[in-house]
Parts: C-alpha cells; structure tokens; sequence
C-alpha cells in the first residue's frame, strides 16, 4: 500500500477480509483516499489440485482494465495503484 503511495509513511494501515477466491485473495483497505479493494495473486490456487499459476499475471489484468476502461466507462474500477514489486493492485 506504501508502494501504491495510498497509505503514508505515518498512517496505520487498517486492512479487512473481504474474499479469498480460487486465484486470488481481496482485502480491503481503508485509506485516505477512502475504501479500496487490494487484490493479491495467489501463486498456488486454491483448487483440489496442485496447481501454480504465476502471480506476474496482476499485470496483464491491470493492462486489461485499462484498455477496457477506454471502451466501457462505467463497467471496470477505477484502479488507484499497482504493486510491480510485491505484484498486487488497488481498485474502488
């Protein structure tokens, strides 16, 4: 959150579940912006099976919802910031 410049140095970051789905897990943070939803790739997702996706794939979903967002306004959140290091991204 740092990182994404949406918590200060000196803010507590104050940080809640919010779901934990088949690839990902989404917290939500309340910041000084207001609430935003951080979602973190997981590298092993969470299915019966061993499988492992690669969690650089945040990355090609930030430059989805972008591209999208020129096409439909209203239908993809607005992004506040991405993580490249830690590779997890914040939305309303």
């Amino acid at each position: 959150m740092r990182r994404m410049d949406l918590v200060d140095e000196c803010e507590k970051l104050r940080l809640g579940s919010f779901a934990k789905g088949l690839y990902a897990i989404i917290m939500l943070a309340q910041t000084r912006c207001g609430p935003v939803r951080v979602r973190c790739a997981l590298p092993r997702l969470n299915v019966t099976e061993f499988w492992l996706a690669p969690i650089e794939r945040n990355a090609a979903t930030v430059a989805w919802m972008k591209t999208a967002s020129f096409m439909l306004l209203d239908a993809v959140p607005e992004i506040h910031g991405q993580n490249e290091v830690a590779r997890d991204f914040a939305v309303s």
